[in-house]
């Protein structure tokens, strides 16, 4: 079996539909702007309430040390509405995608890939 015919079917076995909305940020940062009024001091259950008026029920809500959250979404509908957000309980806030955790790096291990140039590679996975 040649390299391209692998490539061919592990991209036809995919959903189409699936393929189109897989490439969102899923990761953000909000932080608060106005230190008088930072979101970390606001009560849990209040921050929940919050967050699921605004963007609806995400996958991972976490409290940095430093006192911004980490979400975790989970649609691209909700990545743009979180992109969007600049107030969150009364405080204003802003959003956006975290540096690292949206990106991916790998090595991609394959026989059959090993006489397939970088190119072919990369534009076989992309399709």
């Amino acid at each position: 079996m040649s390299s391209s015919s692998i490539i061919t079917s592990l991209s036809t076995s995919e959903n189409a539909s699936e393929r189109v909305d897989c490439h969102y940020d899923r990761w953000f940062v909000v932080q608060s702007v106005d230190s008088e009024q930072p979101v970390s001091k606001l009560s849990p259950f209040i921050l929940d309430k919050a967050i699921r008026s605004a963007v609806g029920s995400v996958k991972t809500v976490m409290r940095l040390r430093n006192g911004d959250f980490l979400l975790e979404v989970n649609s691209a509908v909700q990545s743009r509405i979180v992109n969007k957000l600049d107030n969150l309980a009364g405080c204003a806030v802003t959003a956006s995608p975290h540096r690292t955790l949206n990106t991916c790096k790998g090595v991609i291990r394959c026989a059959p890939l090993v006489d397939c140039d970088k190119d072919e590679t990369v534009t076989g996975f992309q399709t």
